[in-house]
């Protein structure tokens, strides 16, 4: 079974931090399909698409973020290879579970980073946000997706992709190894997030509560405005109150 791109894709939307849900797994519907369907075509003329220029012109056509795609894949295979990884995967038949797993292994490790990373982090899914409206309320509600994601890495360019990647592998490694990390009370998150509420004005206040009652049932739109206000306020408070907003929301 080869785990790369379900490992890599899985580990990259798990530092994601959805606020309210769980990340979906890509559909049929979602570009699948016509991966599949090219692959049986591609097969009656092999020695064409065996010419990597070829290749990677007809693939580009097909899906616009074909090469951050594999630049991702390639990146990520490093911890696959891990000996406490690939011996925890080995254990799985399913590629569902192992992307689970996956997930969980990256998302359980987001605590405990050093602060100076969880700001990197934060200033990563600030841009991804601005980057992508429908991204940017998938951080909100959880309704994130393969496509939403491999499109912001896109265009926020290979740099700062890297860095995501870098985030990811950090946090991966950190929780397979249980390292410990600065425990953070809800109260303290609570606290954190009345100071970014008085950063704005007393409009945008009452807007932020109406969301937070919200919830899921907010639209769209509601979910993306209150996430850059969360992630752009974390960014304007003082160290100490900015750790315990990120480190709790890092948690979640």
């Amino acid at each position: 079974m080869d785990l790369y791109p379900i490992i890599a894709m899985a580990i990259l939307g798990g530092i994601g931090g959805a606020i309210l849900g769980v990340i979906k797994k890509k559909s049929v519907k979602n570009g699948k399909l016509p991966m599949i369907l090219f692959a049986l075509v591609i097969g009656v003329s092999s020695a064409l698409i065996n010419s990597p220029g070829i290749k990677t012109t007809v693939m580009k056509n097909i899906d616009p973020n074909y090469e951050v795609r594999l630049r991702v894949q390639r990146k990520m295979s490093s911890l696959v290879e891990e000996p406490m990884i690939k011996a925890k995967l080995a254990e799985f038949n399913d590629p569902g579970k192992a992307a689970e797993f996956s997930r969980n292994l990256t998302r359980g490790g987001l605590k405990r980073l050093s602060f100076a990373e969880l700001k990197i982090w934060n200033e990563l899914r600030l841009e991804m946000a601005k980057a992508s409206p429908a991204l940017c309320s998938g951080f909100w509600s959880g309704r994130l997706s393969e496509d939403k994601m491999y499109s912001a890495f896109t265009i926020m360019g290979n740099e700062k992709t890297d860095k995501w990647i870098e985030i990811s592998l950090k946090a991966s490694k950190l929780e397979m190894e249980n390292a410990d990390f600065v425990r953070v009370s809800q109260q303290d998150f609570q606290n954190s997030l009345s100071k970014i509420g008085e950063l704005n004005s007393e409009d945008d206040r009452l807007k932020m509560s109406t969301i937070l009652v919200k919830g899921l049932n907010a639209s769209d739109e509601e979910g993306c405005w209150m996430m850059e206000k969360m992630l752009d306020g974390a960014r304007r408070l003082d160290d100490v109150s900015a750790e315990k907003f990120l480190r709790y929301l890092a948690g979640v």
